[in-house]
Order: structure tokens, then C-alpha cells, then sequence
């Protein structure tokens, strides 16, 4: 909950990304926590500048999306994994 305030009412993504990943730390299963920083990532994960191929967070995005998969099912878990080879290819 923690993490959500921080991303929606207090405009601080990398906060709520690290409240999230603290979460996942005493429960890896936690769906809310890998969803909301893969929500996050999406919108953050950017090129830095126009033109550029790579977001800056491609990496800790990846992970991300290799630690929803297994939580999703059906077509979700398929969607999970087409964008995260698309950003592992970036």
C-alpha cells in the first residue's frame, strides 16, 4: 500500500519501485507488488533522449516482467512474455 501511495498521491516512482521490491523481498509471490512496478516501469522506462532505442531502466524492467510471468496466467502470462522479449531485445 506503502509503494502505491508514493506512485499515485506523492509522485515519487523510484520510491514506490523500492517500497515494492521490499515487499517482494518477504513475499516474492506478491502479485500487487510485481504488477505495480512493472505499471511503474512502463511509464518511466523511456528513452533519455529522443532517437534513443534503449529506456533507461530496461534492466530492472526485465526482471520485473521475468517475475510476473509465472504469476499470470493464460493469454496475461503470453502478453508478459512477448514485452519482455521486446525489451530484452532492446
Amino acid at each position: 500500500e506503502l509503494a502505491r501511495v508514493q506512485a499515485e498521491k506523492l509522485g515519487r516512482p523510484d520510491a514506490a519501485i523500492q517500497a515494492a521490491e521490499e515487499v517482494l523481498t518477504d513475499d516474492p509471490r506478491c502479485v500487487e507488488a510485481v504488477q505495480l512496478q512493472v505499471q511503474l516501469y512502463r511509464k518511466f522506462n523511456k528513452p533519455s533522449k529522443p532517437g534513443e532505442g534503449e529506456g533507461r531502466l530496461d534492466a530492472a524492467f526485465a526482471r520485473a516482467l521475468k517475475r510476473l510471468a509465472p504469476l499470470e496466467e493464460g493469454t496475461r502470462r503470453a502478453d508478459v512474455l512477448v514485452e519482455l522479449a521486446e525489451v530484452q531485445r532492446r
